[in-house]
C-alpha cells in the first residue's frame, strides 16, 4: 500500500541528515566526509529527501556527468521500505533532472541491493554493464534511463 504522506524536499546543504540518513540507509557504509564534499561539490549536485510526519525517511542524491545525471547514492530506512517511497523519490529525482534538461538518467548498484535493481528495471532502467569489483566481492551493475 502506498503512503500519501510522503512529500519530497529538495535540499542540497542539508549533508548533516544525508550522512546521517546515507549511513543508516546503506548496509554497512560509511560516509566519509572527504567523499561527501567531493561529491556534493559536483556540478549539478542534488540531494531530495522524502519526509513523513516531519522526519526524513529516505533520500536520493546526484549529480551532472557526462550530459546525465548519475544517482550517487539513494536509500530508504528499512523499517520504511515495501511502501513506494524509493518510487516517490525517483520518479521526482527524474522530473527534476528532466526539467534541467538532461535527457537521460545514470545509476551503479550491486547484486546484494536486490530491491533497487527491481525498482530501477520497473522505471525504465535498462542494464548497460554488469563488472565484477573484487574490493567489494560483488558485481556492479550499470543501468540507464532515458527521459
Amino acid at each position: 500500500m502506498q503512503d500519501s504522506k510522503i512529500t519530497i524536499s529538495e535540499d542540497p546543504k542539508d549533508l548533516k541528515s544525508l550522512k546521517g540518513l546515507a549511513e543508516r540507509c546503506l548496509d554497512n557504509y560509511a560516509l566519509e566526509n572527504g567523499r561527501l564534499k567531493e561529491r556534493t561539490g559536483k556540478d549539478g549536485f542534488t540531494a531530495l529527501f522524502a519526509i513523513q510526519n516531519g522526519k526524513k525517511v529516505g533520500f536520493i542524491t546526484g549529480y551532472s556527468e557526462e550530459k546525465k545525471m548519475h544517482i550517487w547514492l539513494f536509500g530508504v530506512l528499512a523499517q520504511k521500505r515495501g511502501k513506494g517511497i524509493g518510487k516517490k523519490l525517483l520518479e521526482a529525482f527524474h522530473k527534476h533532472a528532466s526539467e534541467k534538461g538532461y535527457r537521460a538518467v545514470t545509476t551503479i548498484t550491486f547484486n546484494k541491493y536486490a530491491q533497487k535493481i527491481i525498482l530501477s528495471l520497473k522505471s525504465g532502467y535498462k542494464i548497460t554493464e554488469v563488472k565484477y569489483i573484487p574490493e567489494k566481492n560483488d558485481n556492479a551493475i550499470f543501468l540507464e534511463k532515458e527521459l
